[in-house]
């Protein structure tokens, strides 16, 4: 006698809202027709923000590729800030990033944000015929979360940069999943030979190895 309609966090709201069901103000503005004024439709978003440190691998120090699984060791960690709780640090070690040959020659650290305080929205715009949601993460926009998850990247890096560690790679940087990297991650022979390509140019070129892996995946690309 009941039936439970779910399209998952993000689309959940957006199908209510565009059935009419939400914030009033938001609705109408659209041209939909309330049927049902529940403001806190779409509000109190929020999601986990991450930063990773990664490294090119020595190749002796390349993880198998017998061991399917890139997440080799996760941990909780607290921040050392005032303002933290308990475990409010997710750590994740990856020994591989992707499939192809330079993704098998990086690895790192993840630290991801338990209990974010930010929040954000998720709202509608265009026209009643053709309604288009907007997502606002707001991500580290409370002090807070800036700070702790700040606090997480100087932790992963210590990390990184110790003895044991660091003369495992070739270099370390900060990564991102930009555009350009989440291209090259999909599945084609096209993306293996480039990659391919790449590993043997970073292997070789020494002290330009460093502007290399800046200029593909740092987080400003």
């Amino acid at each position: 006698g009941e039936v439970v309609l779910s399209a998952g966090t993000l689309q959940t709201p957006v199908l209510l809202m565009r059935s009419g069901v939400g914030d009033p103000d938001n609705l109408e503005s659209v041209g939909i027709d309330v049927r049902s004024p529940v403001p806190g439709v779409g509000a109190n978003l929020h999601d986990h923000p991450f930063v990773t440190v990664a490294g090119y691998l020595k190749r002796s120090a390349k993880q198998s590729d017998s061991l399917r699984s890139p997440t080799c060791i996760v941990a909780r960690h607290s921040s050392r800030t005032q303002d933290r709780f308990p475990s409010d640090l997710y750590l994740g070690v990856a020994g591989k990033v992707s499939w192809h040959p330079f993704g098998k020659r990086l690895a790192g650290l993840n630290v991801v944000l338990y209990g974010p305080r930010s929040r954000g929205r998720i709202t509608l715009t265009g026209s009643r015929v053709h309604p288009q949601p907007s997502f606002e993460f707001n991500l580290l926009k409370n002090e807070s979360d800036l700070r702790r998850l700040g606090d997480g990247f100087r932790f992963i890096h210590e990390i990184m940069s110790t003895t044991p560690v660091r003369p495992l790679f070739h270099a370390i940087f900060a990564a991102s999943f930009s555009p350009r990297v989440q291209r090259v991650n999909r599945v084609n022979w096209r993306n293996w030979v480039q990659s391919a390509v790449l590993t043997a140019v970073l292997d070789c070129v020494g002290p330009l190895r460093s502007p290399i892996l800046n200029a593909l995946v740092s987080p400003d690309v």
